[in-house]
């Protein structure tokens, strides 16, 4: 039988295209905090202690961490179509901060984002998992987490070289508005893959 908690109606090419722009976009944003979320927390928090400026950093991960235990084993699809707009609505919010340095939309951002983060991996991770057949399993998840270190690590070096040119609103906006999209797209896809009600 189909599992419920897969995107059943995808190719397998398709599959893995959607959850590699999943995890990418999820990732990205953890790339983009590495890379700058301290300084940004500095600014809007008006301080140079560590535990204040990596707090934004630690927000993404636990919060991230926390939905994905409280989503438990309900259907994949849900989670990565979910997941996807907190991470859309999350990143707004970050941009938000860094244009305005309100501490408010950092501290809020970083808690939706995280749970976007959280459930969009989680989401996708199993959708492919579901799928794979047991002779390619070692192959494309593989290739699935080469995707993931590379979302992680591509943003924080473009962030990196922007930041001085641009500023720190200007990268956040640019960079924030390629993951917010890239999210969206993955929440249409994960949408339109769910199981359809037989009548």
């Amino acid at each position: 039988h189909r599992d419920l908690h897969s995107f059943p109606t995808r190719r397998s090419s398709d599959l893995f295209v959607v959850a590699a722009l999943a995890v990418f976009s999820a990732y990205s944003i953890g790339g983009l905090f590495f890379a700058l979320g301290p300084e940004l927390s500095a600014r809007v928090f008006d301080s140079g202690n560590h535990l204040v400026t990596g707090s934004s950093l630690f927000l993404l991960a636990g919060v991230g961490a926390v939905a994905q235990l409280a989503y438990g084993r309900r259907a994949a699809w849900l989670g990565a179509a979910v997941g996807s707009v907190a991470l859309a609505l999350g990143v707004a919010l970050i941009v938000l901060a860094a244009a305005e340095d309100s501490a408010a939309a950092l501290v809020l951002g970083s808690v939706v984002g995280g749970a976007g983060f959280g459930l969009s991996f989680l989401g996708s991770l199993r959708a492919l998992s579901a799928q794979i057949p047991p002779a390619h399993r070692a192959s494309v998840m593989s290739a699935y987490f080469l995707v993931a270190y590379a979302a992680l690590s591509i943003p924080a070096v473009v962030a990196g070289f922007a930041v001085e040119p641009l500023g720190l609103a200007s990268t956040f906006e640019l960079l924030g508005s390629v993951v917010a999209a890239l999210a969206l797209v993955v929440a249409v896809q994960a949408w339109r893959s769910r199981p359809r009600r037989v009548s």
